[in-house]
């Protein structure tokens, strides 16, 4: 015991200047605990606080909990999301020492921080110290949304420095400004597949793995519920791309992005039966109401990757739809 406790403390007395950039998949969250708490809060982890699962149409999560040791994080892990989660009762004496360690700076009582770059550069590490199961529960269900917000935005840091690496596409971010007085990020790989000034509809994507993203202005009425938003989608998606549709969502997610406020809502989309190239694959939806007219801003965003991972390429596609904000000035001046 006393050789474990004096190997953690020397590993917390490691100066933090030197760090390197840490790592990611962008889907892993690697969980330090015992072998006895992980038996009682397994169930919580997996299964509500990392339930939303992408349907790909396979079943992805958007995160996936990677069960890990004390010995794992006395290595010094490199991955960008980790949570380190300490239960009381059953005693686990390296876990619990850790936890407390972690804990002895912390400027208040909470049983649950946040510590940023600790072993690595923007990296996350969640630590969870309670005296019970009991307690522990309580406190994910109040606090998931501040949990998966400190994930995305790592995420985010992640996606941009990444996916824009190459530098930015001006000519098509100019021209869907120019279309519906937004500004957005676009990667400098992506090309106009398809566009009608006339109709304000954009079709852009890219190559391999494939990533499409639509825009186009509609009636607002056609969107004011899940079952009318698939209606709509069925018709447009047909007429655009020449893709079918599959609805598994009932529900909206509403969200704001910058100052737009949005609708989300997820899909899958598929070639015809009698394609001669037949693919498909997941889709995101967002439908922005725009302010003072009957009319909604609509950016779909696809995937195709057959047989492969999709989450990192549907957080990409989210990143770039998210950046989008009003040109106030082009507005006001309109």
């Amino acid at each position: 015991m006393k050789k474990t406790i004096n190997i953690i403390i020397i590993l917390f007395l490691v100066p933090s200047c030197g760090k390197k950039e840490s790592i990611t998949n962008f889907q892993d969250v690697y969980i330090y605990t015992s072998e006895e708490d992980k038996y009682i809060i397994k169930d919580v982890i997996e299964d509500y606080l990392f339930n939303f699962t992408f349907h790909t149409p396979t079943p992805q999560k958007r995160y996936n909990p990677v069960w890990q040791t004390e010995l794992d994080f006395i290595r010094k892990p490199k991955n960008s999301q980790l949570m380190l989660i300490s239960i009381e009762n059953p005693k686990d004496t390296t876990i619990d020492a850790i936890a407390n360690h972690l804990l002895l700076n912390s400027k208040d009582e909470d049983s649950m921080i946040l510590i940023k770059d600790y072993f690595c550069r923007n990296q996350n590490l969640f630590i969870l110290k309670y005296p019970s199961q009991g307690e522990m529960i309580a406190d994910i269900y109040n606090r998931k949304k501040w949990i998966l917000k400190e994930l995305k935005n790592n995420d985010i840091k992640k996606i941009r420095d990444y996916s824009f690496r190459s530098g930015m596409n001006k000519d098509i971010m100019m021209a869907l400004d120019s279309l519906f007085s937004i500004n957005i990020e676009i990667q400098k790989d992506y090309e106009i597949i398809k566009q009608d000034m006339e109709e304000k509809k954009i079709w852009i994507g890219r190559a391999y793995p494939y990533r499409w993203i639509l825009f186009y202005e509609d009636n607002v009425d056609f969107y004011n519920t899940p079952e009318g938003t698939w209606n709509r989608f069925e018709n447009k998606f047909n007429d655009i791309l020449n893709v079918d549709i599959i609805p598994y969502e009932t529900q909206f997610d509403k969200i704001l992005v910058d100052n737009f406020e949005a609708k989300k809502i997820y899909g899958l989309f598929g070639t015809k039966i009698d394609s001669s190239n037949p693919t498909g694959g997941p889709f995101i939806s967002y439908i922005f109401e725009l302010e003072k007219t009957n009319k909604a801003l609509v950016v779909v965003g696809f995937v195709n990757f057959p047989g492969e991972n999709k989450v990192f390429h549907i957080k990409e596609l989210e990143y770039i739809i998210e950046t989008i904000n009003k040109n106030e000035r082009k507005v006001n001046y309109e």
